[in-house]
């Protein structure tokens, strides 16, 4: 009895066990104790990417079994797969929006915000999983106030993608289901059962962001949605990024972002996202010009972090021997950058749905546009 117990547990560790990643000459390399563990991620993640090829994994006497995944990988998952982000702000729920393909851009993101989306018309709650699914989970109190903990992106039970928090040395990794539900202490039974359980997950299946907008957008939106991914994934590599006015111009840009979504079709599956969007870039703007007051004022800058929950915070500011935080609407690894690169996250924020070449804006308006933000899309995307 106590061999077959302890056949049991070593059976249920080696599954339990994370995909390893291995970068070498530019290919990406999947480690596992077995090929059956690798050759199902090598499918997810062909499905994904819509890149069919078969597996080729190779198992070597007292050694783990290998397989090349980075020719079946979707883009997101070469680039940031197993790497770390220089600065810190994105997040779980991000990752999980990213790894889904229904968001392009690398950064902060409150767990409002995925709620928004996920209750949206562009997702659906589903009660079996594929890849690619997203799946958060919850945590049920007392009250019946429910509360979202964690979020990533389903492959397969042996390897999720996922991002522990916004701190920038938690890689993205294929991490085993299993162990992330136990780290939140999910119960199987709990798994895409919600029903007495106090934490539980659900998932949800949603559109990927270019199947969203491809019957919105010209060539030109198209053009510069492409440029202001390049421009936020580059901020959080650390590389460098030029251009851009000030807030005081940004904020004069938002009014026609206003007119334009009031004028899109009630029930358009993107105007909920867009009219909160356009909430949290004007809170965005008046938390960054308080901040910058309160420096004026007080001269200092100070890092902070609530050490309980182990849940990073933006900037804040010492004022009279209070602390102030600036919290989910601005994204404080670019306030660590600096302030320039600052007003081109907010600038790329908006721009992800302001259409360059539509008939609303006037010559005027226009060109204003193209003036204040015109050398920040060119220098990322390489092109007049």
């Amino acid at each position: 009895m106590a061999k077959l117990i302890l056949f049991t547990l070593l059976f249920s560790w080696a599954f339990a066990q994370d995909i390893e990643i291995h970068r070498v000459d530019g290919k990406i390399f999947a480690e596992a104790n077995s090929c059956e563990k690798l050759v199902a991620q090598y499918s997810a993640l062909s499905q994904m990417s819509k890149i069919k090829r078969r597996a080729n994994c190779s198992c070597e006497l007292g050694s783990k079994c290998t397989v090349e995944l980075g020719s079946v990988m979707p883009k997101i998952y070469k680039e940031l797969l197993d790497r770390n982000l220089k600065y810190e702000g994105p997040n779980c729920w991000n990752a999980a929006l990213l790894g889904a393909g229904s968001t392009k851009s690398i950064r902060y993101m409150d767990d409002s915000e995925l709620k928004i989306i996920l209750n949206s018309p562009i997702c659906e709650k589903v009660s079996e999983l594929r890849p690619g699914d997203i799946v958060t989970i919850k945590k049920r109190s007392s009250s019946g106030r429910v509360q979202e903990l964690h979020g990533f992106t389903y492959l397969t039970s042996f390897g999720v993608f996922n991002k522990e928090n916004g701190d920038a040395s938690k890689p993205y990794t294929f991490a085993n289901l299993d162990s992330v539900l136990k780290k939140y202490q999910v119960s199987l039974k709990c798994h895409l059962n919600e029903s007495d359980c106090e934490l539980y997950t659900e998932a949800h299946r949603c559109s990927k962001i270019d199947e969203l907008f491809e019957s919105k957008i010209n060539h030109n939106l198209k053009k510069s949605l492409m440029s202001v991914s390049c421009i936020l994934n580059k901020a959080f590599k650390g590389q460098e990024v030029v251009g851009s006015n000030n807030l005081s111009s940004i904020t004069s840009v938002l009014d026609v972002m206003d007119y334009q979504i009031s004028e899109m079709k009630h029930g358009d599956p993107a105007k909920e996202i867009l009219i909160e969007k356009l909430s949290s870039l004007r809170k965005g703007i008046r938390d960054i010009q308080d901040m910058e007051s309160g420096i004026k004022e007080s001269g200092e800058v100070i890092n902070f972090k609530d050490s309980d929950e182990n849940q990073f915070y933006p900037l804040g500011f010492s004022k009279s021997g209070e602390k102030y935080q600036y919290e989910n609407y601005v994204n404080f690894g670019l306030l660590q950058i600096g302030q320039k690169k600052l007003n081109d996250y907010m600038v790329c924020e908006f721009l992800q749905f302001l259409q360059f070449k539509n008939k609303k804006l006037s010559e005027k308006e226009f060109k204003t546009i193209e003036a204040n933000y015109g050398e920040v899309l060119r220098n990322c995307y390489g092109e007049e």
